[in-house]
C-alpha cells in the first residue's frame, strides 16, 4: 500500500521522540513492504514560541509565514536523518520544495495545489520522502502558513496528491473521544466516524483534526486514521460510512461533545448586516451565532476566537463612534459547547436543555444544524456543562464504546 504518516508536535517534541517516529515508520509499514511519505509538525510549543516574537512586533505582514514555517524546517530534516540511520534513504522537503501551492492569507492560506511529481520520484527510487507540514508559498514565491493544525490539511493534500491507501495521523491520544478525557474520565473512543460528523467536532473545538484536512478528505475520499504515536491501540477510522453499532445503540444519537474555551462572545446592535463585512474585510473569522430585528435595528451575536477580541473591540468602538453601530460588546467569560450526532432531533434539543436546567448551567445562546446543537455558557460552568451532557446522554450501561481503563 501507498500510505501517508503525519506525526505532531507532541510526537516529534525533541530528538528521543523523533527517533522513536521514525523506528514506528519503519517497523510499522516499511519492513511490510509500503510506500511511505511522511509529513511533520513543529516540536510541541515551538510554533508558539515563534508566533510570540511576531506579537511583540505587533504587526501582521507577509513575512509572517517565513518566521512561523521555520519549526517544520528543524523537524523534517531531522525525521530524514532519523529514518537514513535507521537505513532507509530518506529526503526532506520544505513546502515551496514540493511544491505546495497556497492562496495568500497571512497565517491562514488555503492549498491552492500539490505538484507530487518529487515525492513520486523519491517514492519510485525507494526514498521515503519527509514534507514539512503546515507551509506552503503563493503564486508569486511567498511563504505562507495554514493556521492551527494545517500539517493534518498538508497530509491530507499530499494522500490526495498520490491517491494513497490510507493518511494515519499520529498524535498523543489513540484516537477521537466522546469527550475530552481530561474533563469527563469516562469518556468512550469512537473507534469509526463519518466525515461529516468529524468535521462538526473538529470546527466546534475538537483539537483532533484540522477541520479543514477532514473536508479536504471528505471531499476526496481519503481514508484517514487517528493514532497514537505512543501506544500500540486500535484508533480513530474517519470513513464515508457511519459505524454500524447494532439495535442496541440505534437510539443513541449522539456521537460526541466538543468544546471550545478560548472565545469571546461579540454582541452588536446595528442598522443592517453590513457590519459583518467590516469584520471580514479586516480578516476577522468568526461564527455567527443569532441574528433578528427588532424596532428596525439589527441584532447579531458572534463568536470570535480571543485571538481576536481585542481586534474585534476596538473596531466596535470605531463603528460605534462613526455612528454605524449603536453598540458593540465583547465578553470574554464565555465558552462554547457543541453536541454532534447524525440525528439531532427535537427530542436531543429538549433533553439538552433540560439538562443545562437542572444543572444550573446558563445557556446564553443556541443555535441547532441537522448534525449540530451549540450554545454558549459562561467560562466557569463549561466543565460541569461537558460533564453533565455526557453523564446523561452516554450512559455507563450503553453498549459499542469501550470505557478508558
Amino acid at each position: 500500500m501507498l500510505v501517508v504518516l503525519k506525526f505532531g508536535g507532541t510526537s516529534v517534541a525533541n530528538v528521543p521522540r523523533i527517533l522513536h517516529a521514525a523506528q514506528l515508520v519503519i517497523d510499522k509499514y516499511v519492513r511490510d513492504g509500503n510506500q511511505v511519505a511522511v509529513v511533520t509538525s513543529a516540536m510541541a510549543g515551538v510554533t508558539d514560541q515563534l508566533n510570540g516574537y511576531l506579537t511583540q512586533m505587533d504587526a501582521l505582514t507577509e513575512e509572517d509565514g517565513v518566521v512561523l514555517a521555520a519549526g517544520e524546517q528543524v523537524t523534517t530534516a531531522l525525521m530524514a536523518i532519523a529514518l537514513t540511520k535507521l537505513g532507509h534513504v530518506a529526503q526532506s522537503f520544505l513546502g515551496w520544495q514540493v511544491p505546495i501551492t497556497t492562496s495568500a492569507q497571512a497565517r491562514n492560506a488555503h492549498i491552492v495545489q500539490v505538484n507530487a511529481e518529487r515525492i513520486k520520484d523519491c517514492l519510485d527510487a525507494g526514498i521515503i520522502p519527509v514534507v514539512a507540514g503546515f507551509q506552503g508559498l503563493t503564486d508569486d514565491g511567498r511563504i505562507t502558513t495554514l493556521g492551527r493544525g494545517g500539517s493534518d490539511t498538508t497530509a491530507v493534500a499530499i494522500a490526495t496528491a498520490l491517491d494513497a491507501d490510507f493518511c494515519d495521523i499520529y498524535t498523543d491520544v489513540d484516537g477521537v473521544y466522546t469527550a475530552d478525557p481530561c474533563i469527563v474520565p469516562t469518556a468512550r473512543k469512537i473507534y469509526e466516524i463519518s466525515y461529516e460528523e468529524m468535521y462538526e467536532l473538529s470546527s466546534s473545538g475538537a483539537k483532533i483534526l484540522q477541520a479543514r484536512s477532514v473536508e479536504l478528505a471528505m471531499r476526496h475520499n481519503v481514508q484517514l486514521r487517528v493514532l497514537s504515536a505512543f501506544v500500540d491501540l486500535p484508533g480513530t477510522s474517519v470513513a464515508n460510512k457511519q459505524i454500524e453499532m447494532g439495535a442496541q445503540m440505534e437510539r443513541l444519537k449522539i456521537t460526541g461533545i466538543a468544546h471550545k474555551h478560548n472565545v469571546a462572545k461579540v454582541d452588536i446592535e446595528a442598522m443592517s448586516m453590513d457590519v459583518l463585512l467590516t469584520l471580514l474585510e479586516n480578516a476577522i473569522p468568526f461564527e455567527l451565532l443569532a441574528q433578528y430585528g427588532h424596532d428596525g435595528a439589527t441584532h447579531i451575536a458572534l463568536l470570535v476566537e480571543m485571538l481576536y477580541a481585542d481586534k474585534v473591540e476596538s473596531l466596535c468602538n470605531e463603528l460605534k463612534s462613526a455612528k454605524q453601530i449603536s453598540d458593540g460588546v465583547v465578553d470574554r467569560n464565555v465558552a462554547a459547547v457543541s453536541i454532534v450526532g447524525a440525528g439531532i432531533d427535537a427530542t436531543a434539543i429538549q433533553s439538552i436543555i433540560r439538562i443545562c436546567h437542572e444543572n444550573n448551567i446558563p445557556v446564553m445562546s443556541l443555535s441547532i444544524s441537522n448534525l449540530k446543537i451549540s450554545f454558549v455558557t459562561t467560562k466557569p460552568n463549561l466543565e460541569l456543562a461537558i460533564f453533565a451532557l455526557h453523564t446523561a446522554l452516554f450512559p455507563l450501561e450503553e453498549k459499542g464504546y469501550r470505557v478508558p481503563d
